[in-house]
């Protein structure tokens, strides 16, 4: 559904007929010869809206419609960006990151990291790291990737390509599902492996330079996480929720969002979060809290921000959804391969994992 909502104000007002008004009736009723006399005038006053319409139907003009509210869904104006053919990577890519000029891509059931050049489109690296890679991000002059099979997370050197030491064992038990990097440290989204617990996961916080890990509980378990403006945010899998983890207190502060909220981004003075079972994003503001629902024509997966906008993808309808942060509303909608999952912004252009096609693809586009 469109629309915007501001939390803490409740839906938009109903109208009149909504609440059940009855429609303001008029004073007494006119002679009947007075009232033949109008609806003859009404009669000649339709025939020639009629013509008029018409006419302008023969010569292609149609009558101009306002805009769509703030907030709609749907496509926006005609596209300019340009839309790169898939670059094959491994099967299903689920993760996808830039760091060096690079795209970086892996997936749960490949034993590699694929190494693309985000200026000419060559796959020109395979790293191996064995199978279970469920997560990636860019940060210290290196890529992470955590291991959902094995509870490890893995540094390679983003300038080399080359494994910086030995994995990194997680002293917390649980499948590790989601890292990023920001604030000084890695952190690492952990589920628990008790099947069926619907009870607090962690995230993890891992110092690059010591080694040193500290475990923070998340009431309502770990579905995505991302890290700025002093926080570790983090979408919770059990509720409809954003936690909140302040990066120097420790501190937790659960913020109610849209249904199923899966990806989230930072950006813009907000978080970015989508709500796929709303087809919805929620922004939070970083300074109130306060929460904004922006509606969507589709049902979103991943967030990022870049390029002066919020990027979205939509699994499903097989498209790049353009979000403009300060108005609030799409600003356009752009085809792309199957299956588009995750994504990532460098200079003028969006990368996306193509599930359905096995693939990264570009999507080049104008500030």
């Amino acid at each position: 559904g469109g629309g915007i909502r501001t939390a803490g104000h409740g839906e938009p007002a109903p109208t009149a007929r909504e609440a059940g008004d009855e429609p303001r009736r008029s004073g007494p009723g006119l002679p009947a010869f007075l009232r033949g006399r109008m609806v003859g005038v009404a009669a000649t006053v339709v025939l020639a809206v009629v013509a008029v319409v018409a006419v302008l139907s023969a010569s292609g003009g149609d009558p101009q419609t306002p805009d769509r509210p703030p907030g709609a869904g749907g496509p926006g104006p005609p596209s300019d960006s340009a839309v790169s053919d898939p670059v094959p990577v491994g099967p299903r890519p689920n993760a996808l990151t830039i760091a060096g000029g690079d795209v970086w891509a892996v997936s749960a059931s490949s034993s590699d990291v694929f190494r693309v050049d985000a200026q000419t489109g060559e796959r020109s690296d395979r790293i191996d790291i064995g199978e279970g890679g469920s997560s990636i991000a860019a940060g210290f002059g290196s890529v992470w990737v955590v291991k959902g099979s094995t509870g490890t997370l893995l540094r390679i050197d983003s300038r080399t390509g080359r494994r910086t030491g030995p994995a990194i064992q997680l002293d917390v038990p649980g499948q590790a599902v989601a890292v990023a990097t920001g604030e000084g440290a890695v952190w690492i989204g952990v589920r628990s492996s008790v099947p069926g617990s619907r009870g607090p996961e962690t995230v993890v916080k891992l110092t690059p330079g010591t080694g040193a890990q500290q475990a923070i509980s998340v009431p309502g378990g770990v579905q995505d996480l991302a890290v700025g403006e002093d926080a570790v945010w983090v979408s919770n899998r059990f509720r409809s929720s954003v936690v909140r983890i302040g990066t120097t207190t420790g501190t937790t502060t659960e913020i109610p969002v849209d249904a199923r909220p899966k990806g989230l981004a930072v950006g813009e003075g907000a978080v970015w979060v989508a709500a796929e079972g709303d087809d919805a994003i929620t922004r939070i503001n970083v300074s109130s809290r306060r929460t904004t629902t922006i509606g969507l024509e589709d049902t979103p997966a991943r967030v990022t921000v870049g390029g002066g906008s919020v990027w979205v993808s939509a699994r499903a309808a097989g498209n790049l959804i353009r979000i403009h942060p300060d108005r609030r509303r799409v600003r356009d909608t752009i085809d792309t391969g199957r299956r588009p999952f995750a994504l990532d912004v460098t200079k003028g252009a969006v990368w996306v994992s193509l599930l359905g096609e096995d693939a990264v693809q570009s999507v080049e586009f104008q500030p």
